[in-house]
């Protein structure tokens, strides 16, 4: 069986987040069906069930949750993979965070 996909991380993302297929399939601009799918074939692969319902929300397994992590650290390399290409491609890139006064609003604009 193949391996796991960015398109069945981030549906489990989506459903945990969402605690619902039909959200997710929103939050993803795809079909319920679709989402489901991608679920079930990630079960298949991890050989264990990463959802369960509970009432009407669907929450994660043990395994789930270890999927989840597994979803957060692929998106950050992910997320760093980019910005290593955007600096060897000669941009700079990267987060600026800037702390001022409240009277800084005044003039902070500008010098930005």
């Amino acid at each position: 069986m193949r391996g796991v996909t960015l398109k069945q991380l981030r549906a489990l993302r989506a459903v945990a987040d969402t605690g619902s297929v039909t959200a997710a399939a929103r939050q993803l601009f795809v079909t319920a069906p679709a989402i489901s799918m991608q679920i079930r074939q990630f079960e298949q692969i991890a050989g264990l069930p990463l959802l369960e319902r509970a009432g009407e929300k669907f929450v994660l397994t043990a395994a789930g949750r270890e999927a989840l992590r597994a979803a957060h650290a692929v998106d950050a390399a992910i997320d760093e993979f980019e910005t290593i290409l955007a600096t060897l491609r000669g941009g700079v890139a990267g987060h600026v965070s800037v702390g001022l006064v409240s009277t800084a609003k005044y003039f902070a604009p500008r010098m930005v």
